[in-house]
């Protein structure tokens, strides 16, 4: 019951904020719109951007004040509240469902402007419960709940505004934007000294919507301060009035004289009982799970350390018995060259031997070629000397036929001489 009503009045502070602030920048444009103030102008009235700036600031300031006066309100009033108009009078009875009875019929007999307080509905909510269930074994977890409740419905209460405070700089930065766009769009750089004037004059009022919107925003998280502040201080002081009326304010509970509640009891043992149980064996688990983990660790550093020793060893294998093998290589390719080179120097040996052979035999040759041209010279003076003496002997036809038949010999003698001499020197 005390969530719906104060869902309802956060729905209510929403739509009066919604309807009341349009309102009040409708009146704040009219007030501007006549007032001589070029200052208040340029900023509020200079862009479309900074019309939507101010609407949204007026309702985060109307729903801002809304809150405020209702935290007011109900602070006053439960501060006007003590707690013997809060509890019955007397116990009527010992049951507790009875009692809870009468403490709901006394709350709805109080005046109806103290009725709609937050402490009376947080107390008819509680008593519910305990109504309900026909113990006040969770009361303390009721109280909990229901303060954690109504905190986070507080705390939501401010959406509104929290959104826009966060959207007003934003729409600040998009009238920047837009602002920029339009005036560089718009510029005529035929005329520069009017195309500056006008560039000037546009990033001023696109600049301004930013200005705008930072101010406002600045002005509502300060406003906002003070009146998240006082509702916190509601639900506080809602909190400690709770507690206090409620602690004591119920009859004593018997579980003698109640079995289910002694059954409950005991289920609620062996289910923490179970718990424990639960948790124990988890961390069992767990620890068998840690050294199942430790000793796998260990196995797949142990294997890994193995399988690089295995390589390191395979790879030392394989690298000296390629290095034997290059040594063998290379062994085997100094006994071919040795061998080429002893083959090179033997047939070079007999190349030399051949050639003083042959060098020898010229010798000869040319020792017998000289003493050729030697007889050569002597038989051409033969033949001088036959010519001379063919002369002399012409009165003696047969002798001289004679001495021209030997000259001839002669002759070709000589010239066969020097030709082999000749070829014998060209050799």
């Amino acid at each position: 019951m005390a969530g719906r009503n104060n869902l309802a009045s956060n729905s209510w502070s929403g739509l009066a904020s919604v309807a009341l602030g349009p309102l009040v920048a409708a009146i704040f444009y009219s007030v501007l719109y006549v007032s001589p103030v070029p200052f208040l102008h340029r900023y509020f009235m200079g862009h479309p951007v900074a019309y939507a700036a101010t609407v949204l600031f007026f309702v985060a300031l109307v729903g801002l004040i809304v809150r405020h006066l209702d935290t007011r309100r109900q602070l006053g009033i439960v501060a006007g509240l003590a707690d013997s108009e809060l509890k019955p009078a007397e116990r009527t009875s010992a049951d507790l469902g009875e009692h809870v009875t009468h403490w709901l019929d006394h709350l709805a007999q109080l005046p109806r402007s103290e009725r709609g307080c937050q402490l009376v509905h947080r107390l008819e909510d509680l008593l519910g419960r305990q109504q309900r269930r026909k113990t006040t074994r969770f009361l303390n977890d009721d109280l909990r709940d229901v303060s954690d409740r109504e905190a986070d419905q507080s705390h939501d209460s401010l959406q509104l505004v929290r959104i826009i405070v966060w959207a007003i700089p934003m729409l600040g930065f998009l009238g920047t934007v837009v602002g920029i766009t339009q005036t560089l769009g718009g510029l005529d750089f035929s005329d520069g000294q009017n195309a500056v004037d006008n560039l000037k004059a546009g990033l001023y009022v696109a600049f301004d919507t930013t200005a705008l919107g930072l101010v406002l925003s600045v002005i509502a998280i300060f406003l906002q301060f003070p009146v998240e502040k006082k509702m916190n201080h509601l639900m506080a002081t809602l909190d400690q009035r709770s507690i206090e009326i409620l602690s004591g304010g119920f009859p004593e509970e018997s579980t003698a004289d109640q079995p289910l509640q002694a059954i409950a009891e005991m289920n609620r043992a062996v289910l923490a009982s179970v718990n424990q149980l639960v948790e124990t064996q988890s961390e069992l688990w767990k620890k068998t799970v840690d050294s199942a983990h430790d000793h796998w660790t260990s196995v797949v550093g142990n294997a890994g350390d193995q399988v690089q020793s295995a390589l390191t060893e395979a790879i030392e294998l394989t690298l000296q018995s390629h290095a034997e093998h290059v040594d063998k290589t290379h062994q085997n390719a100094s006994q071919q060259i040795e061998q080429r080179w002893k083959q090179w120097q033997t047939a070079l040996s007999d190349n030399a031997r051949v050639l003083m052979v042959q060098q020898q035999t010229l010798a000869q040759q040319n020792e017998l070629l000289i003493g050729t041209a030697d007889r050569a010279k002597e038989l051409a003076e033969v033949r001088e000397l036959l010519q001379t003496n063919t002369a002399g002997l012409s009165a003696m036809p047969e002798m001289s036929d004679a001495m021209r038949s030997l000259a001839r010999a002669i002759d070709l003698i000589v010239d066969r001489v020097p030709s082999q001499s000749n070829r014998s020197k060209a050799a």
